[in-house]
């Protein structure tokens, strides 16, 4: 008797899986979720790694700070690096040279460099150059 019970479980199991006649099948639930899979990866190419790229590209160029570059800041000031703390990630600009005016910023307020120290050197030394020839 126990086995009749199983095999009537059995039985009703297996006509309520089969689909009946003229009936569509199941959908699979995953190829419902493929749209939204789509999406996040659209947005994740479009948002986040442009933008990780941009962020390392960044902490690169601030890693670079050094002594004589030319830097701008978040809020719009304009000077020169005069010393740099990578500890503590401070910066000291001179902002004006005749009235020696300097300000402590941190390492993350500089929006770009304007012009770093080379790129300065390579121009002083092209001036020099065209002075003497002259």
């Amino acid at each position: 008797m126990p086995f009749a019970f199983i095999e009537t479980l059995v039985l009703f199991a297996a006509k309520a899986a089969a689909p009946a006649a003229g009936a569509q099948p199941a959908k699979n639930p995953i190829i419902d979720l493929l749209p939204l899979f789509a999406v996040a990866a659209l947005g994740y190419i479009l948002l986040l790694r442009p933008q990780r790229s941009e962020e390392k590209r960044r902490r690169e160029e601030l890693s670079k700070i050094k002594k004589n570059d030319y830097v701008v800041t978040g809020a719009g000031i304009f000077g020169t690096v005069v010393s740099v703390n990578d500890e503590t990630k401070r910066i000291v600009l001179r902002v004006d040279d005749d009235k020696n005016v300097r300000l402590t910023i941190s390492k993350e307020s500089v929006a770009r460099i304007i012009q770093p120290t080379a790129d300065k050197d390579k121009e002083n030394k092209e001036k020099e150059k065209a002075v003497e020839t002259a």
